[in-house]
């Protein structure tokens, strides 16, 4: 992830509890890549102010027992759109 020196507290990840390790200390990653064609038109967001709640939180529990190839949060709102 661009921009984040730190994603998630290495000890959030060891606690067993948290459901990121399985089998004791074995856990597993995943990524996508997507490559898009050159777009013909775009939409810039730019943040040049303050938003009176900026952040959303989605909490996922027992990540590593997830079965399903995607996951979507709900639709959440900052700086008057909707993502």
């Amino acid at each position: 992830m661009w921009g984040f020196s730190q994603v998630l507290p290495l000890a959030t990840f060891r606690d067993p509890s948290n459901g990121y390790l399985y089998d004791g200390d074995q856990c597993e990653f995943g990524v996508d890549v997507t490559i898009h064609s050159p777009f013909q038109s775009s939409e810039l967001f730019s943040v040049a102010r303050n938003f009176d709640k900026p952040r959303f939180n989605w909490t996922i529990r027992s990540f590593s027992t997830l079965l399903g190839d995607m996951y979507f949060s709900d639709t959440f709102s900052v700086g008057g759109r909707n993502w």
